[in-house]
């Protein structure tokens, strides 16, 4: 899998071994993680970029994520760019898996009651153990992830689709997943 690591810079100061044990137990594991801007960068780097490179950083921090299957947060330091990233990645639809040192996280991250989030503590920075905690969360997160199914619709239908759209101001797909999931909480006898 594509994995979209994210972290505090603040907290790299106290966590930079956490940072990059995370990466490389995802790495051990077999998965392409996109890191750089977090392992390569410290807080000075971003203090001095020009609003035109903020700009650019933003638009490739999305394309990051568009292009990931899903997130790994690593949350123990408090960090507003990192809840805009979680953020953005929940609202894409992307699993995002927080990490918490020894349980210590914003209070907030306690709080997201979403299928596709989960919060896992961890204290052992010994290789095996992180890449076990990692091994297990990321395939919990992999039974979340949406899978792509394509079908033919009616003209009408299509017609329908792009009314509904504008008229809600949300995408067709949203749409068509919430029909879904309101049949699905009606059928008692549908086994989950």
């Amino acid at each position: 899998m594509k994995i979209y690591f994210i972290a505090s810079l603040y907290g790299k100061e106290k966590y930079s071994e956490n940072y990059k044990q995370i990466v490389q137990s995802l790495k051990g594991l077999g998965h392409k993680v996109i890191s750089s801007h977090v392992l390569g960068k410290n807080i000075d780097d971003i203090r001095a970029q020009e609003d035109s490179d903020r700009t650019k950083y933003y638009k490739q921090m999305i394309s990051w994520l568009n292009s990931a299957d899903l997130v790994v947060a690593e949350v123990t330091s408090p960090s507003s760019s990192v809840g805009h990233e979680l953020t953005v990645a929940l609202k894409k639809e992307k699993p995002v898996i927080a990490l918490a040192y020894n349980g210590v996280a914003p209070n907030i991250f306690y709080g997201i009651k979403e299928d596709k989030f989960e919060l896992v503590e961890y204290g052992n920075l010994n290789p095996v153990e992180i890449s076990r905690i990692l091994e297990k969360a990321l395939q919990k997160a992999q039974d979340s992830m949406d899978i792509r199914f394509n079908f033919f619709i009616s003209p009408k239908m299509s017609r329908f689709l792009d009314w509904i759209s504008k008229d809600r101001m949300i995408p067709k797909a949203v749409f068509l997943r919430r029909l879904i999931e309101q049949e699905t909480d009606k059928a008692k006898d549908f086994p989950g």
